[in-house]
């Protein structure tokens, strides 16, 4: 027989004769596959699509599945490593090794015969699902032992073990060594239990519940925490009882048995035809005896009846009811010996459990020794001693049962992960949260009693069962991040943005950047690979880097903007739209225009850019309209003003006066200024312009003259005007008289005035006499006054 590293194959072909597969190697004779051996010597899953007589396991977390098989071998060399059979039948699976990490049987296995010995450490079988086994027996030399599940027959051969029945149905349990133990868990059921005729010291535990139990050895111990329909002794037997008994059966082998009911106890009935112990707190309901004797001890028995056989029902015999008394049966060694009990100094020993169980009372002479009870027991508990000697008794003295916490194994199943080590700690503790296995893509969620992970372990509160355990790993998928460098570009909608190690491959969608190209996911941001795709299988956070190539034909312009006209401000006139490469380098370049300047300073100006992937890019260049010089000249080509006027602008012209004339506008045009132009005035004369003549008369006294008349007259502006003599009577005109303007020019301002004097005319003024003599002769100037002489006739009176 050869054996390889890897794990089996199919047999495809009868006629190889040896195929070498890693992790098994068959061996197939002649006579057909049925007749071959497998040995499994690397963990990992097998298929059987054959049947075997033998297999043989040699090391832990191995699955097989899907076969069948006359004997399954678990070797010692498995350790604590776990084992597990899906859909497998098999007549016999001996159990070497496999400990506290268990031994599963799942789905629908079918096995026999189980056959449990190792001897180098724990053992812990589970029946799951639709599984069987018919027979499970704990062989010498075994160590501690869990089952879990449903069995036909549990037989514990072996010396010194204790074997757990956990959460399942038991029909029959026999324990057929000494110093062994079955319990009998709270989720269980019995229906018979045994300890065989053989065996002492051996123990049976009731957590759950039993039909019937019956010890047929001398020297053990029943302890019933749960429920128990009928207990049969045939030995002398030590019998605890937590709960309820609804039937407790002492046979004639069985005298001086103890029965201690303890706190809430009660056995319904007692059937007894010899002399047993009745202590605790707790009460029998009824006690059926040949006489009062044989039912002796502290405890209440609320009614005894006294028959010949009290093993039948015989209600017409005489039945003593004491239902008030506490201690029904006293002491009565005069009934027993026939002699009275002399006076002795006593004290009263009391051997009490770590629950205050009353184990044992008894009267000890002074300087005595007192003999104590069987060692008694504690469910997950060594029993190491009393608290204080007791063989020099001189006083009444409570003595109380030392136990020490027994240590169990509480492994962990990482189903599928890295390996962590078992933890042993003492019974009813909580236990550290041991760190986390390894499980590529997954997370531990918790750990749970039950390989269904049904059941969770609370770290803070679940404290380490009777015999210890296996935790199970609850495996979750760890969800990882994928992150998205966009690198300026905007991701599509229905990116995916997690994934798990059970994802399918997931396709990464292209992003969009405006001005570029989408060349692929690189998983580097410079260099490293595409990464276009996650693929099934994958694990850990992943951040892909987007690449781009940049457009050449991305969009860009200049805007160009001229002032306006009344300088306030600017107005687009043109745009140039051009293309070039995406976040390239661009500068704008001025245009030419009539009447405008390039002015780089002006507020927004853009004369360098890079393209934007957008095309948004819009650079700007501003132009301000060229000033040109409007000047406004009067006739007389002096300026009235001067006006620097923007290119098309519009010149606003001075106010232009004449005197004499009448303005009529302006020698061009001074709108849509375009140049440096001059513009004259342009009149037109008047020919109302005002003037004055005046006449002036010389006075009658011929020294001045004075203004007798004055024209108002109108003619042509700077035109010649002459004053005409007006010809006053007795005044001649003179043009030499100083200070005469006979003509001038017509100011256009009607400032002209013209004068003429007019001289008075001389007259001779003749004054005669009477006689026609001349009296005197005057020169008198027109309407001027004459000096008359004095005339003188003899004989007569002037008048």
């Amino acid at each position: 027989m050869r054996s390889a590293n890897k794990q089996l194959f199919s047999v495809v072909m009868l006629i190889f004769s040896i195929i070498l597969i890693t992790g098994c190697t068959f061996l197939i004779n002649s006579e057909g596959s049925d007749e071959s051996t497998l040995i499994i010597n690397e963990s990992g899953s097998y298929t059987l699509s054959d049947n075997y007589k033998v297999v043989k396991i040699e090391v832990g977390d191995v699955v097989i599945e899907d076969g069948n098989a006359e004997k399954i071998v678990i070797e010692q060399t498995v350790g604590d490593g776990e084992v597990t059979l899906k859909n497998i039948n098999a007549q016999k699976l001996y159990v070497f090794g496999g400990g506290v990490n268990s031994v599963l049987l799942q789905e629908k296995t079918r096995i026999n015969e189980i056959k449990v010995k190792r001897e180098d450490g724990h053992v812990r079988i589970v029946i799951e699902d639709e599984s069987i086994a018919n027979n499970v027996t704990v062989a010498q030399g075994s160590q501690n032992v869990i089952i879990q599940g449903n069995i036909d027959i549990l037989k514990v051969e072996a010396s010194d073990v204790e074997v757990t029945a956990d959460k399942g149905h038991i029909r029959k349990a026999i324990i057929e060594n000494s110093n062994s133990s079955i319990i009998v868990g709270k989720d269980s059921k019995l229906d018979e239990g045994n300890i065989s005729e053989e065996t002492s010291g051996s123990k049976f535990v009731i957590l759950g519940s039993g039909d019937l139990l019956e010890v047929s050895g001398k020297g053990n111990i029943v302890e019933v925490d749960g429920f128990l329909k009928k207990l049969i002794v045939t030995q002398k037997t030590d019998i605890v009882v937590n709960s309820n008994i609804d039937e407790v059966i002492f046979k004639d082998d069985a005298e001086e048995s103890i029965l201690i009911i303890n706190a809430e106890g009660v056995v319904k009935l007692i059937r007894s035809n010899t002399k047993i112990n009745i202590n605790g707190t707790g009460y029998v309901e009824k006690a059926v005896a040949i006489a009062t004797k044989q039912v002796a001890g502290n405890s209440v028995i609320k009614t005894i009846t006294l028959q010949d056989n009290p093993f039948i029902d015989m209600n017409y015999l005489k039945e003593e009811n004491l239902k008030t008394i506490t201690n029904i049966v006293p002491k009565v060694n005069e009934d027993d010996n026939n002699k009275e009990v002399q006076d002795k100094e006593l004290y009263k020993v009391k051997f009490i459990d770590f629950d205050s169980t009353l184990l044992k009372i008894i009267d000890v002479e002074k300087n005595g020794s007192a003999i104590p009870p069987k060692n008694p027991s504690r469910i997950g508990y060594s029993f190491k001693g009393w608290d204080k000697a007791f063989d020099n008794v001189t006083e009444d003295m409570d003595v109380f049962a030392y136990y020490k916490a027994n240590e169990y194994i509480i492994a962990f199943n990482e189903n599928g992960g890295s390996k962590i080590g078992a933890i042993k700690s003492e019974f009813e503790k909580t236990i550290p949260i041991p760190e986390d296995p390894n499980k590529e893509g997954y997370v531990v969620e918790g750990w749970y009693k039950n390989a269904a992970l049904t059941e969770k372990w609370n770290f803070r509160k679940d404290t380490v069962p009777l015999n210890g355990l296996t935790l199970y790993a609850k495996w979750i998928v760890e969800d990882y991040s994928i992150n998205y460098e966009l690198n300026g570009g905007k991701n599509h909608f229905d990116a995916p943005t997690s994934y798990n190690i059970e994802s399918e491959a997931i396709s990464l969608k292209a992003p969009e950047k405006e001005g570029y190209m989408f060349v692929g996911w690189f998983d580097k941001n410079e260099g490293g690979n595409l990464c276009n795709e996650i693929a099934k299988g994958s694990v850990g956070d992943k951040v892909v880097y987007a690449r781009w190539q940049a457009k050449s034909d991305t969009g860009y312009k200049i805007n160009h903007y001229k002032q306006n006209a009344n300088g306030e401000g600017y107005s687009l006139v043109e745009t140039e739209t051009y293309q070039g490469v995406t976040d390239s380098s661009v500068e704008s370049k001025a245009r030419s225009y009539d009447g405008f300047e390039l002015n780089v300073n002006v507020d927004g100006t853009l004369v360098k850019g890079t393209i934007k992937g957008d095309g948004s890019l819009a650079m700007k260049l501003y132009y301000d309209r060229i000033q040109y010089k409007v000047a406004f000249r009067d006739y007389d080509d002096s300026i009235l003003k001067s006006e620097m006027v923007m290119y098309e602008s519009d010149a606003k012209p001075p106010k232009a006066e004449r005197s004499g004339y009448t303005f009529i506008g302006w020698s061009g045009t001074f709108n849509n200024v375009k140049s440096d132009i001059t513009i004259k005035a342009v009149y037109e004369v008047n020919t109302d312009t005002a003037y004055k003549v005046e006449h002036y008369k010389q006075d009658v006294d011929g020294v001045g003259y004075t203004l007798a008349e004055t024209e108002n007259l109108a003619g042509t502006t700077d035109t010649v005007a002459t004053a005409t003599d007006k010809g006053y009577v007795g005044f001649t005109f003179d043009k030499d008289i100083e200070g005469t303007v006979q003509s001038g020019n017509v100011e256009g301002d009607g400032s002209l005035v013209l004068k003429l004097y007019y001289d008075r005319n001389e007259y001779s003024v003749v004054f005669k006499d009477y006689d026609g003599t001349v009296l005197k002769t005057e020169s008198v100037l027109y309407e001027g006054d004459a000096a008359a002489p004095v005339a003188a006739r003899t004989g007569y009176v002037f008048d």
